[in-house]
C-alpha cells in the first residue's frame, strides 16, 4: 500500500496485517555445510525491547512529512503517503513459538506492549522455559532442552480504531493506515562444546592459529501479509565472532 495507489476509504474494514519473523538459521562461517542443528546448539534466551506501531496516511497538501518509519521529515508532494508514530497501545500482541529440535514448534509465551515496557506472560503448561531479566522481559530457555529458533507472530488491524472501535482521524480528516511494526528482539543461543561438528570446527580452526576465531552466522526472514496476500518479504543476516577459550573445547 506504500505507492499512493489505494486510498484509504479502499481497504476493507475487515482487512487484517499478519506478520511474521522467523529466526532458525545458524551455522558456522555462513557455510551451507556448517549449517547447525540441535545437536550443536540451542537457544539460551530471548530478550524483548522496545516495539512500535506506525500509521500511515495520505497527505492533502505539499509539506514535510516522513517517507518512511521513523525517518526525518522532507519535503514530500500531495497525494504522497507519509509516516508517523503511533502511541505504543497501537501495538499488537505478539505470539512466540519455540522450534523443537524435531522441527515442530510450540507456543512459549505472549508478549505485550501496553504498558511503557513489553510484558512477556508464559504460555500454560510449557516445560523449560521462564520469565526473567532486570525488566522481566526476557524468555530464559532451561539447558538441554533443544529448542532451536524462535518464530514471532502478531496480527492488527489495517484500519487504525481507538478503544472505542472508532477510525482514527488526523486533523485534516484522513483515515490512518497501519503502515509499519518495528519490533526489537535479542536472541542468544548456547553452543553445545562437545558436539561433532562444533569439536571438528574448533580443532580445524586450532590447526590454523594460535588464538583462532569463530565465526557463527544466524539469519532470520520476515514476511507480511494482508488479507493472505503477501506485502513484503525479506530476511537479514547477522555474524558473531565467537572467539577465546577454546582449548578444552568448554564455556564458549
Amino acid at each position: 500500500m506504500e505507492d499512493g495507489t489505494y486510498s484509504p476509504d479502499q481497504v476493507k474494514d475487515d482487512a487484517t496485517m499478519h506478520t511474521v519473523i522467523t529466526d532458525d538459521g545458524v551455522s558456522w562461517d555462513g557455510d551451507l555445510s556448517g549449517a547447525m542443528s540441535s545437536d550443536d546448539y540451542e537457544l539460551q534466551s530471548i530478550r524483548f525491547g522496545a516495539a512500535e506501531a506506525y500509521g500511515m496516511y495520505k497527505l492533502t497538501q505539499d509539506e514535510m512529512a516522513s517517507v518512511r518509519p521513523g525517518s526525518r521529515p522532507e519535503y514530500l508532494a500531495r497525494d504522497s503517503w507519509a509516516y508517523y508514530s503511533l502511541d505504543r497501545p497501537f501495538v499488537p500482541d505478539q505470539i512466540v513459538e519455540a522450534k523443537c529440535a524435531d522441527g515442530s514448534w510450540i507456543r512459549v509465551a505472549t508478549v505485550s506492549y501496553k504498558t511503557k515496557a513489553p510484558v512477556v506472560t508464559l504460555a500454560a503448561g510449557v516445560n523449560g522455559v521462564s520469565v526473567g531479566g532486570a525488566k522481566s522481559n526476557t524468555l530464559t530457555f532451561a539447558a538441554d532442552s533443544d529448542y532451536t529458533g524462535f518464530r514471532i507472530t502478531s496480527d492488527a488491524r489495517v484500519k487504525v480504531t481507538d478503544v472505542n472501535g472508532d477510525p482514527v482521524l488526523l486533523e485534516k480528516g484522513q483515515r490512518v493506515l497501519l503502515g509499519a511494526l518495528e519490533t526489537n528482539v535479542a536472541p542468544t543461543i548456547r553452543i553445545k562444546a562437545n558436539s561433532a561438528k562444533t569439536v571438528q570446527r574448533v580443532q580445524e580452526a586450532m590447526k590454523e592459529s594460535a588464538d583462532p576465531i569463530l565465526n557463527v552466522e544466524n539469519v532470520a526472514r520476515g514476511e507480511t501479509s494482508c488479507n493472505g496476500n503477501v506485502e513484503w518479504g525479506g530476511f537479514w543476516t547477522s555474524e558473531r565472532a565467537t572467539t577465546g577459550r577454546l582449548a578444552g573445547l568448554r564455556d564458549f
